[in-house]
Formats: C-alpha cells, sequence, structure tokens
C-alpha cells in the first residue's frame, strides 16, 4: 500500500471514528475472542472449522459469493474456494455465515451505487440457499472503508468488522469492530500476547484470517499455528464466539 492510500485511510479512520452513529458500550465480565475468515479459500473450512469443532467452538465465515464453486487453482492462496455443500455444513455445525459484498469489491475502488448493489446480490444469493436465515454480519473486502460505505453498513447489517488491529473494549462502533490479522507474517507469540491483554481489559478480541494449511499463504497460517492460538485464548479464559453470538450476549440481535 502507498504511503498516500496509508495516510488516507488514517484520515478517514479519524473521521468515522469521529462520525460514530452505531455505539455500543462493552461491560464483559469476561473477556471474548472470534475468529473469523474471509473469502473464503476451502482449507479455512476442512482445517479451521475442523480445529474449532473439535473444541466445539464456532467461527464467523465472511462470504463473497461470486467465489463459490470457483475450484481451480486460485491466486494468492492456490487452492479452491468453497461450495455450496461447504456452506450448507458450516451452517449446520453452528458457524455462521457473514457478507463480504458479492464481487469482493473494495469500497475504495468502486462506486457507490455498485457496491451496494453487489452487497443486495450476495444477499440474494445467499437467500436463494437458506430462505430462512440472514446475512447480519459483514466484513469489509481488502479492508477498504469509505464514509459512505461504513453509514451503509451500519444501516444494513448488525456488525460489519475491519482489519483496523486493536481490541474492541469500552465505547465501540458497531460497524467499524476491530480486528487482527491472524498470518504467517505476524508470530503465534504477538497473537498470544494480544489474547493476554485482552484477558487483562476483558474486551472483545477478533482474529481474521483465510487459509488454513502447511504451506500457508501470507493471508493464513498452519494448522499448528491455529490450533495453538484456539486453545491458548480457551486457556485464558475466554469465551470463544462468532461475531454473531457475542453480540446476542450484548442484547443485540436485531
Amino acid at each position: 500500500m502507498s504511503i498516500k492510500k496509508k495516510y488516507l485511510r488514517k484520515i478517514r479512520y479519524h473521521i468515522l471514528m469521529y462520525k460514530r452513529k452505531k455505539i455500543f458500550n462493552i461491560e464483559n465480565s469476561h473477556p471474548i475472542v472470534s475468529f473469523t475468515f474471509d473469502d473464503f479459500p476451502i482449507s479455512a473450512k476442512i482445517n479451521g472449522a475442523k480445529i474449532l469443532n473439535n473444541y466445539g467452538l464456532k467461527g464467523t465465515y465472511y462470504t463473497s459469493l461470486i467465489k463459490m464453486n470457483k475450484n481451480t487453482e486460485t491466486l494468492p492462496f492456490g487452492e479452491p474456494f468453497f461450495n455450496l455443500e461447504d456452506l450448507v455444513e458450516l451452517d449446520q455445525n453452528g458457524h455462521e455465515i457473514g457478507c463480504h459484498t458479492f464481487d469482493h469489491f473494495s469500497a475504495e475502488n468502486v462506486s457507490f451505487h455498485s457496491y451496494l448493489q453487489s452487497i443486495l446480490r450476495n444477499q440474494k444469493f445467499f437467500s436463494k440457499y437458506f430462505p430462512n436465515k440472514k446475512l447480519n454480519a459483514f466484513s469489509y473486502p481488502y479492508g477498504g472503508i469509505t464514509i459512505r460505505s461504513a453509514n451503509l453498513v451500519g444501516n444494513l447489517f448488525l456488525s460489519s468488522r475491519t482489519i483496523w488491529s486493536g481490541i474492541n473494549k469500552g465505547t465501540i462502533e458497531l460497524s467499524l469492530l476491530k480486528a487482527n490479522q491472524l498470518s504467517e507474517k505476524r508470530s503465534i507469540d504477538d497473537c498470544k500476547k494480544l489474547i493476554v491483554k485482552n484477558q487483562i481489559l476483558g474486551g472483545w478480541l477478533i482474529f481474521v484470517l483465510h487459509d488454513v494449511k502447511d504451506n500457508p499463504s501470507r493471508f493464513g497460517c498452519t494448522p499448528e499455528n491455529f490450533n495453538s492460538l484456539v486453545n491458548y485464548a480457551i486457556e485464558s479464559g475466554a469465551k470463544i464466539k462468532s461475531i454473531g453470538k457475542t453480540l446476542e450476549s450484548f442484547g443485540i440481535n436485531k
């Protein structure tokens, strides 16, 4: 990312935080940790969900449904994406399916109209296969956020997750949830330090990753590291919940 783009994102962040509209105050008696997956390459389900299932835990899978059934080797992950059976299995096992726009659009690179239509198309496509369910959680593709897109998703979804690092604590903006990239670029020890910090603060710590395999992309991690982190979060005494179940525990469900 260019220095100019980083600078513009920083300015936009301060404007968005100043103009917050979907405010909620977190007062946890226990720290909370959520594991989320973007896009998602098939290993996020085969290995990621398997590890969570082994502990009786659930995650949130943000999907761009244009990627469904993309079974060719796909960069940057070098593996197929999910198919309909994967979505059904995740749903039946209690995992949460979220929205990532249909086309995986960055709000910084397309018109507001195109962004809105891509969100609506993703919802419509999802309801075709899951008529009794609704996409309540959103994450911004590429971390791209504009003031208009933040206001839009704030009206359409219960929550929206960014890739801005940090712990959600105190007064938070539900359409700008902080999340921390879990990847081979960030050491597992650094992630564990975040869990310790969250334990002290009694906040809500969200991790985001993509693939979970032995030779991960720069956006993913190995099954061994993911399992180690999940186990560490459990041992910290944190409650491990999906985004939606966390909001339910706050009394936010509509």
